[in-house]
């Protein structure tokens, strides 16, 4: 009897049967906190969220030229002038931007006329 005593005494530390070691209770709160800061944390992921902000188009472009096929281009500059001024300092040519519509020009378009006579 005195056997079974001293076993259950040594290994009350692995097993929770009636030991007051609660490594079984340790872990499982463990679990529920890790399971719940990480549920936590995926619901706050919409709160710190951007929207995607619209791509600005301007009417010039420095365009960098690259070793083999690499290079890059940058279409923010108002004017030629300063697109000139970025480009002779970084070894690159300005270039209209085919993308750019002028707000000056761009008209809105009229609504549509209908006929409300069609024998007309």
């Amino acid at each position: 009897m005195d056997e079974a005593r001293e076993l259950k005494h040594h290994f009350a530390g692995y097993f929770s049967w009636g030991s007051t070691d609660t490594a079984y209770e340790d872990n499982t709160m463990t679990m529920i906190h890790i399971s719940l800061s990480t549920a936590l944390a995926i619901l706050a992921l919409p709160t710190f969220a951007q929207p995607a902000a619209a791509a600005i188009e301007y009417p010039w472009c420095v365009q960098y030229g690259g070793t083999r096929g690499g290079g890059g281009r940058n279409c923010g500059f108002v004017s030629y002038e300063q697109c000139m001024m970025t480009a002779r300092g970084a070894g690159g040519w300005c270039e209209q931007n085919l993308f750019y519509l002028d707000q000056k020009t761009k008209r809105p378009q009229s609504p549509s006329k209908r006929n409300p006579n069609p024998n007309n």
